[in-house]
């Protein structure tokens, strides 16, 4: 029966399994066709006309479609791969590394670039954007430029010339903004129009007035107005600012108000400064209260507990202050430590310390002055006694107690040049010597010293009771303790040496041990203690000779292999080793060593 001829063709169709109709137009089926996978060049499913397009399998769970035996797309079960640029309306595009003019709507993600964005994207983890419309929505991006107006900005690494009305948050730097914005936790920015709302920036530079600034690392050029405070450094400002715990500033208007400022330079007088750490060239009118530091300060300012004060006009009122140097005459100063280089006529209390102070000061409750001249009868009379000493001193050289004296006739009797005489039951020091308040050097009731520092002495520490029996400097570097006369031990760089009598260790005596690993190759073993635990090469050792020893030394090796060789020899060359027999070493073996300064003699083994 043929198949053409068929006169029943249902009949035919369910013989093969089939269910088709060819027909001369058209083709249909209702169950599988199975076909080969094809390939890119020819593939599975094609045209008659193009039998290079069409579609065909690339793998498993793959769809590809290829024009001109190119591929051009694929279908995966979890991705669509475009091999070809794509041209998109309307789509979601993710992992693109470049695009240009999507058109609204188009939600873009973890895209390196974009460029020519219509308003109503939505654009996240971007590299790099370029004009951006006004109303997306862009999150962690790295560069944005050119973007319009009513932008939400958000973790964007640098954003240049945006528009009013954007919103900034985490951005690293921006430049070029237009006032009204609102920016926050930004790295720098430059360049922003008045009404802006500034908070957390590392830098800020050429600002307009009218802006608020906290927490701002550095700024610089602000103009007059603007609210400033928790700010590191500002330079420039104009006057009229308000200007809180800021650490340092510089070429600030008058006008200014300064509260807790680190460090001021340059301020024009009328500002009011307080808790501040340093002020240097202020003009006159200033009032400056609780400063550490003030230099360079023009007559008429008021100061109020200041650490130091230095080259300062007179007229000035200063109290509390820690020192002062080079104050001219009509000075009012009271409750100072030090004053240095006064002029005359300067009214001076409850002064530490004052050097160098012309004639015709009035002096107060004063703890020291120098050289005070003594008169009545003739000579130093018994009994003298300072009180509330004063002392005067200067840039050279000075005593500030001297006790020199001549006498016509030595006298007999005891003579001392310091005498004191405490009173039975007194208790305490004799002499107390101190520096910054701190303990020098002190000699007690009982005739003990006390020293907080070295004691040096040029001859030697002697026992009253024994002078023959003493701890003295023997030579440079070398001191030694002598019993009776006799020196008995030396101390030097080179270690300790009993040079008289026997040395007998009433308790356990212990020695520091040394480990060694021997290199490859190694012939030699360098010895810094009387106990060395060795270890020798994998490739194996053979010691001709070891160093560093000291005459008379004993020394023992502890093994920790079977590596280790030693050449036996009789020659007594230097460093050699003199063997009962020859050795080689094993685990936990001791070899016993003497060193008579020139070579070594084998004391025993131990094998263990």
């Amino acid at each position: 029966m043929g198949l053409c001829g068929a006169a029943n063709p249902g009949a035919l169709r369910q013989a093969f399994g089939l269910d088709a109709v060819l027909a001369a137009s058209d083709s249909s089926t209702s169950r599988r066709a199975k076909i080969g996978d094809g390939t890119v060049g020819n593939p599975a499913w094609s045209f008659a006309a193009d039998a290079t397009m069409g579609l065909y399998r690339p793998g498993a769970n793959q769809l590809g479609l290829a024009v001109g035996g190119v591929a051009k797309m694929a279908w995966g079960a979890a991705e669509i791969d475009a091999y070809q640029p794509l041209d998109m309306n309307s789509q979601g595009i993710s992992a693109v590394a470049t695009l240009a003019g999507p058109v609204a709507g188009c939600a873009i993600s973890s895209v390196a670039s974009l460029a020519g964005i219509a308003a109503g994207a939505s654009l996240s983890a971007v590299g790099s954007i370029a004009g951006i419309a006004a109303g997306a929505s862009v999150t962690n991006l790295s560069s944005i430029a050119g973007v319009g107006a009513g932008v939400a900005v958000t973790n964007v690494a640098s954003v240049a010339g945006i528009g009013v009305g954007a919103s900034y948050t985490s951005v690293a730097s921006i430049a070029g903004i237009a006032g009204g914005a609102a920016v926050s936790e930004v790295l720098s920015i430059a360049g922003l129009a008045a009404g802006m709302s500034v908070t957390d920036v590392s830098s800020v530079a050429g600002i307009a007035a009218g802006a608020s600034y906290t927490s701002v690392a550095s700024i610089a050029g602000v103009a007059g107005g603007a609210a400033v405070s928790e700010v590191l450094s500002i330079a420039g400002l104009a006057a009229g600012m308000a200007v809180t715990n800021v650490a340092s500033v510089a070429g600030i208007g008058a006008g200014a108000a300064y509260t807790s400022v680190a460090s001021l330079a340059g301020v024009a007088g009328g500002a009011a400064l307080s808790d501040v750490l340093s002020v240097a060239g202020l003009a006159a009118g200033m009032s400056v209260t609780n400063v550490t530091s003030v230099a360079g300060i023009a007559a008429g300012a008021a100061y109020t507990n200041v650490a130091s004060v230095a080259g300062i006009a007179g007229g000035a009122a200063i109290s509390d202050v820690l020192s002062l140097a080079g104050l001219a005459a009509g000075m009012g100063v009271t409750n100072v430590s030090s004053l240095a280089g006064i002029a005359a006529g300067a009214t001076v209390t409850a002064i530490g310390s004052i050097a160098g102070v012309a004639a015709g000061m009035a002096f107060t409750n004063l703890s020291s002055m120098a050289t005070p001249t003594i008169t009545g009868a003739a000579g130093i009379a018994s009994g003298l006694t300072f009180t509330a000493a004063v002392t005067q001193t200067n840039t050279a050289g000075y005593r500030i107690w001297d006790l020199s004296w001549t006498h016509n006739t030595v006298g007999s009797g005891a003579k001392h040049g310091i005498y004191m005489n405490a009173p039975a039951g007194f208790v305490g020091s004799l002499v107390d010597l101190r520096l910054a308040t701190a303990a020098v050097f002190s000699i007690g009731q009982d005739g003990q010293v006390t020293s907080s520092g070295a004691m040096n002495a040029t001859g030697s520490f002697i026992f009253a009771d024994d002078p023959d029996t003493m701890f003295r400097l023997r030579t440079s570097n070398q001191v030694e303790i002598r019993c009776g006369g006799t020196d008995i031990m030396q101390f030097s760089t080179a270690g300790a040496y009993l040079e008289t009598g026997d040395l007998t260790i009433d308790s356990q005596f212990g020695r520091a041990i040394q480990t060694t690993t021997l290199g490859a190759g190694a012939a030699t073993l360098a010895i810094t203690r009387d106990i060395v635990v060795l270890t020798g090469d994998g490739a194996g050792n053979t010691l001709t000779t070891i160093t560093g020893g000291i005459t008379g030394q004993v020394l023992r090796i502890l093994f920790v292999d079977g590596l280790v060789q030693i050449t036996d020899d009789n020659t007594h060359a230097a460093n050699t080793v003199d063997l009962s027999a020859a050795f080689t070493s094993a685990d936990d073996m001791v070899l016993t060593l003497f060193f008579d300064g020139t070579s070594w003699y084998e004391c025993g083994r131990s094998p263990n």
